[in-house]
């Protein structure tokens, strides 16, 4: 099934070359093998996950598409400003690879 997702244009490289392969959101955007169009391409998601934030930070910054945990923290707390960071606060993480 063809899903949407937003994405912010400035994910567009990352995750057109592959460096940017989750994305961490509160609601879920799908199923396993559903598939989304962005940037112009074609992506599949391969599985969704509940996780903290906590554990987003730690351990998947980098598929992220973040540098450092730092910076998945403030692009959190960037789209979610009312909210915020809640480290134990549980997410749906979609991985995602461009088919």
């Amino acid at each position: 099934m063809l899903v949407d997702i937003p994405f912010q244009p400035k994910w567009q490289h990352k995750m057109l070359v592959g460096l940017k392969t989750c994305t961490s959101r509160t609601k879920r955007y799908g199923h396993t093998g559903d598939t989304f169009r962005h940037f112009g391409k074609t992506f599949i998601m391969l599985s969704i996950e509940k996780r903290t934030l906590k554990n987003i930070a730690d351990n998947l910054y980098t598929q992220e598409g973040c540098d450092s945990q730092e910076e998945f923290k403030e692009v959190w707390i960037e789209l979610h400003p009312r909210k915020g960071w809640v480290p134990n606060q549980k997410v749906f993480v979609h991985f995602f690879e461009k088919v």
